[in-house]
């Protein structure tokens, strides 16, 4: 029966398009302002050498935070400055690295 091995061919492209869909919503989530704020310093230090490939207009605006804490780290400032300004509007952890008196990354 030719139709019945077509239509099983489309559920099997849809099962496949459903969980391609939903690999790309897990890559999109953000991740939680706690997650954010409970990064350490060392960790940060890994994240610098991966900043320059991560475009911060398209990353989730809580994981920005933690670029954001890296930037200021590595000595990058005006990198830090631009993130900052491209997120604050949307992200509530940019937004609390502002009110912070000493933020994680610059702590002495």
């Amino acid at each position: 029966n030719r139709l019945g091995v077509e239509s099983d061919c489309h559920i099997l492209a849809y099962e496949g398009v459903a969980s391609e869909h939903e690999e790309d919503e897990l890559a999109k989530a953000d991740i939680s302002i706690e997650q954010c704020e409970s990064v350490s310093d060392r960790v940060l230090f890994g994240l610098v050498d991966l900043v320059q490939y991560i475009d911060i207009a398209r990353a989730p605006p809580n994981f920005v935070a933690l670029l954001i804490r890296a930037l200021l780290l590595s000595g990058q400032h005006a990198e830090a400055r631009e993130a900052f300004s491209q997120v604050f509007a949307i992200s509530p952890a940019v937004r609390r690295l502002a009110w912070r008196i000493s933020p994680p990354a610059i702590r002495p």
